[in-house]
């Protein structure tokens, strides 16, 4: 007996198949064994797809257990004892009081004042910007009070009405 096309299925198990059908063909000689040599390999080729199946589970099992214990390693981190939290302190210490003397040392650089240090200092800055700008030629600002005059003829209560929430008296608004 021999195989004479083979699809799905590797060289190696076709050897065990035969190996199997031979098996099949001694226990049944003088007899009638059609049945069992084709039932015999149908058995065998299911038992054979099973197991296949199973190793491919398996395998994909065995990776993904292996994906989580690296996250877990990854998640997991570095224990902290005395010692080594003693020298993660000891550093980030050095590094704080490094910048907080850098901080200090470009104070001391710029050094400016605040306005309240300005005035308290020179008190020609309490003069009035308009007296600087008479002194220069300019003009100061004037305002023609004659516009505001007949403000009669605004109907200003009109769009007030429509604020239900407006109170002439309340200046919060």
């Amino acid at each position: 007996m021999e195989f004479e096309d083979s699809e799905n299925i590797d060289d190696e198990h076709l050897d065990e198949l035969m190996d199997h059908i031979n098996t099949i063909i001694e226990e049944n000689l003088g007899m009638q064994m059609t049945f069992s040599l084709v039932s015999g390999a149908l058995d065998w080729l299911n038992e054979k797809n099973d197991q296949i199946k199973e190793d491919i589970e398996t395998a994909r099992v065995r990776k993904k257990d292996l994906e989580d214990e690296e996250e877990r390693k990854k998640l997991e981190g570095t224990k902290v004892t005395i010692e080594s939290f003693l020298a993660w302190k000891a550093e980030f210490d050095e590094e704080r009081l490094a910048k907080l003397d850098k901080k200090e040392r470009e104070k001391k650089k710029s050094d400016k004042l605040n306005g309240r240090e300005l005035f308290l200092r020179d008190a020609t800055l309490n003069d009035s910007d308009i007296k600087f700008l008479a002194s220069a030629g300019d003009t100061a600002v004037t305002v023609d009070e004659s516009l505001f005059e007949d403000m009669d003829d605004l109907d200003l209560e009109d769009e007030e009405s429509d604020d239900p929430d407006y109170n002439p008296g309340d200046e919060s608004d």
